[in-house]
């Protein structure tokens, strides 16, 4: 049998989501196993499912939150780590600052050099 998949069931993880939406770059959440965070970051997802779900009630076809959450913009992992340690759910902000990104310049096609030489 499923958990409780009513919106008021999740005050906890709305919470928490509010919690990474307000932090600068995200949080991380400790639980005492491997399985807890697992079973947590379902019933993160299951509740950000379910936001999505209401949002289509709530706002017409044309609104930029239909069936969206605003806890879409969020990442939810579980790093791997050793068996005794304690397990994180980190809940962070997607940013653009997690890549290496380089401008290119704008050349003309025949100035650009593809480093082929031409030999006659």
């Amino acid at each position: 049998m499923g958990f409780n998949k009513s919106l008021l069931a999740f005050d906890d993880v709305r919470e928490i989501y509010q919690q990474a939406i307000d932090s600068e770059s995200g949080i991380r959440v400790k639980f005492t196993s491997n399985g807890r965070a697992l079973a947590a970051r379902h019933r993160f997802n299951s509740y950000r499912k379910a936001d999505r779900a209401e949002n289509c009630k709530i706002y017409s076809e044309d609104h930029p939150m239909f069936g969206r959450s605003v806890y879409d913009r969020l990442i939810l992992r579980i790093p791997k780590q050793g068996m005794e340690d304690d397990m994180y759910l980190y809940i962070e902000k997607r940013s653009a600052n997690q890549f290496e990104i380089e401008p290119l310049t704008s050349k003309p096609d025949d100035e650009i050099d593809l480093g082929l030489e031409i030999s006659s």
